[in-house]
């Protein structure tokens, strides 16, 4: 969209955060929140120094590998 780059940081992460958390719940829709965001930190790329931290939280949010930890719990 012009005027909009470079386009980063919440604005963009949180509507593809609510997308994945939506592929997790389309493959276990009985998991409660918490067992969505477990699904979601736990299988997220650590893009900075090892564990969470404040620059990128748990990372960088990996729907397939989130989607896989939901079937495999």
């Amino acid at each position: 969209t012009p005027g909009f780059l470079p386009f980063f940081g919440t604005s963009a992460a949180a509507s593809h955060a609510a997308g994945i958390a939506a592929l997790v719940l389309s493959v276990h829709p009985t998991y409660t929140p918490a067992q969505v965001r477990a699904a979601m930190t736990l299988s997220a790329l650590d893009s900075m120094a090892p564990g969470i931290d404040r620059d990128s939280g748990y990372g960088i949010v990996m729907a397939l590998q989130a989607v896989h930890y939901a079937l495999a719990h």
